[in-house]
Order: structure tokens, then C-alpha cells, then sequence
């Protein structure tokens, strides 16, 4: 039974930086690592970003710190 699963990262501003993840899931455990660019490819500076993550109902957003 797959659920969609979304993982998106905005700046500060509200703009999408990065879809890092947006298809369907089958329940388990997954790990995914942020190379700190944009859909463009282009190297990000360094600052405060938020990740949102949806998989199904569930929706949590959180800031992060990116140190380069």
C-alpha cells in the first residue's frame, strides 16, 4: 500500500529551493541527503532553510541550519 511522500526545501523568503522527494511510498524507512542546491543545480548559500515533509495526512515543517 504506497503513500505519497513529499520532501520540499524553501529559503526564508517562501521560494522552493529543492523537490528532493514527490512519488509514491511503500511504508519503511528511507534516508535522503541534501547536496545544498537548488533544482537548478546551483550551489545554495549558506542560511536558514525550512524542509517540509508530507507522506499522506501527516505534514511537519522545520527549520534548518546549511553551514558551508
Amino acid at each position: 500500500d504506497q503513500t505519497h511522500v513529499g520532501l520540499f526545501i524553501y529559503n526564508m523568503q517562501g521560494q522552493l529551493v529543492r523537490q528532493l522527494v514527490n512519488e509514491n511510498k511503500s511504508p519503511g524507512v528511507y534516508s535522503i541527503k541534501w547536496d545544498a542546491k537548488n533544482d537548478l543545480g546551483e550551489k545554495v548559500p549558506s542560511g536558514i532553510y525550512v524542509y517540509t515533509l508530507t507522506a499522506g495526512d501527516f505534514k511537519t515543517s522545520r527549520k534548518m541550519l546549511l553551514l558551508k
